[in-house]
């Protein structure tokens, strides 16, 4: 089946603070950005399975509905790697997801060229391999995910064999690289009581959690206040820098 892209026109209206947000704090620097969701999940050796999602793509907010991939949409993977890629015609406003091919590796790349050539935006969800591992193009696509820390996932850290009082937690994503760029932000209340989220405010906020450095697939998180003694959630920002 093919996923739907459309394009999301709101005369009058306000859309979702966060793509507001993003698109206010971003578009003079990054053209392209994917706000929420798109996860890309090979399901089988033909199929992939694609969530509901946002992009700003070219300063037009894009909502695409998830849904699954057959093989007759996929090329033959012996074409990897694959590219996962969101298509927007900044004339028409025509949006689609199509899975492309290693030989299309051209077709990747924005037409814009000046003001009258707008021609065809796009923006890079996912790349398969040939064994069909999924990952982000964290070069071309920033996107937020939520963690969660319980309480005893904080490990104490020692200097000459003696606590510090400061307490560490090392999370792993394999977009995470040793220059990758990454902000930590307070999470959503979502489905939490006003109370539970206050109560996680008020515990992250005496963490005084800091930035404890990075390496290839992985960032450090420094308790350097006091320990939650809850488990805390946390969105991570991952900033993108190019487009394709």
């Amino acid at each position: 089946m093919a996923i739907k892209a459309e394009l999301k026109v709101y005369p009058g209206v306000r859309f979702p603070a966060q793509g507001f947000a993003l698109m206010s704090e971003r578009f003079s620097t990054v053209k392209s950005v994917l706000i929420s969701g798109c996860e890309v999940t090979a399901a089988s050796a033909s199929e992939l399975i694609l969530t509901d999602g946002w992009a700003l793509v070219r300063g037009r907010l894009v909502q695409i509905t998830g849904d699954t991939l057959g093989a007759s949409d996929i090329p033959s993977i012996s074409g990897a790697p694959l590219y996962v890629m969101l298509s927007v015609d900044i004339t028409t406003g025509a949006a689609a997801v199509q899975v492309l091919d290693a030989s299309h590796a051209a077709d990747c790349v924005d037409t814009l060229s000046n003001e009258t050539n707008l021609g065809i935006a796009y923006l890079a969800l996912a790349i398969i391999d040939s064994s069909w591992n999924v990952t982000r193009q964290v070069y071309d696509v920033g996107y937020v995910t939520e963690i969660t820390i319980p309480s005893a996932s904080w490990v104490s850290v020692q200097e000459n064999n003696v606590d510090t009082g400061v307490y560490s937690y090392t999370y792993s994503n394999g977009s995470i690289t040793t220059t990758s760029n990454q902000e930590i932000l307070p999470p959503l209340q979502g489905s939490m009581s006003m109370a539970d989220f206050k109560a996680m405010l008020k515990a992250i906020q005496l963490a005084n959690i800091q930035d404890g450095g990075q390496a290839a697939g992985s960032m450090t998180l420094l308790c350097t206040g006091a320990k939650p003694s809850i488990e805390i959630k946390l969105r991570v920002l991952f900033r993108g820098g190019n487009y394709i």
